[in-house]
């Protein structure tokens, strides 16, 4: 699960494979699915669910959808964000806009969806039997404390293990306290390495 909007997961999949794919095609390959599209992953495969959707717009009668820009560069610069939120304002603003050019915006903050949509259906068969998770970066801000405890406390029922990977992993453990008291003090590791992404002891490969 991703609470990111941006493209890094899609880029970092394009650059690694193959610099001619456009990133929709990226998008499809590694299963990404978010509350604006219809795409069903079945529960026994990976897959990656954008909580807060991408920066893309999409058709109307959703048969086809388009990123915002499909080659941004890692060094995002204020034109690249001034274009992005541009956008996104008249996509999410101007409903007669949205109705002459038959497009939706697909960027949205998780906090203001519809928690009874088949996507977060999907995604709870997809984690419900998560036993450790790992937490990279994600700050567990106030704003998504409700969906937080939800897919926490009722998504993984069977989580018992978390481990916690950011410079600042001590404040992420203690902001994840705050929306469960479910799991083991002493389940609770903390991961500063930013050199690699954390691969929990328990994960078989």
């Amino acid at each position: 699960m991703s609470w990111n909007y941006d493209s890094q997961l899609e880029l970092s999949y394009k650059n690694f494979v193959s610099s001619s794919i456009t990133l929709e095609e990226a998008y499809g390959r590694i299963k990404m699915s978010s509350f604006h599209d219809e795409r069903l992953i079945s529960d026994d495969t990976f897959a990656i669910f954008k909580l807060n959707g991408s920066i893309k717009k999409i058709d109307k009668r959703k048969r086809h959808s388009k990123y915002l820009t499909d080659n941004p560069s890692f060094g995002y610069n204020q034109g690249f964000f001034e274009s992005i939120f541009e956008s996104y304002n008249a996509l999410k603003l101007d409903p007669m806009k949205t109705i002459e050019e038959n497009t939706s915006n697909e960027l949205s903050f998780a906090w203001e969806h519809n928690l009874s949509y088949e996507f977060y259906e999907n995604m709870k068969s997809s984690v419900y039997h998560t036993e450790v998770l790992v937490v990279i970066g994600y700050s567990f801000p106030f704003f998504n404390r409700k969906l937080d405890k939800l897919i926490i406390n009722e998504y993984m029922p069977k989580l018992n293990k978390v481990y916690f990977q950011a410079p600042d992993a001590e404040n992420l453990k203690e902001r994840f306290l705050a929306i469960t008291d479910r799991i083991s003090y002493q389940n609770l590791f903390l991961r500063k390495d930013e050199n690699q992404f954390t691969f929990p002891n328990e994960l078989d490969i």
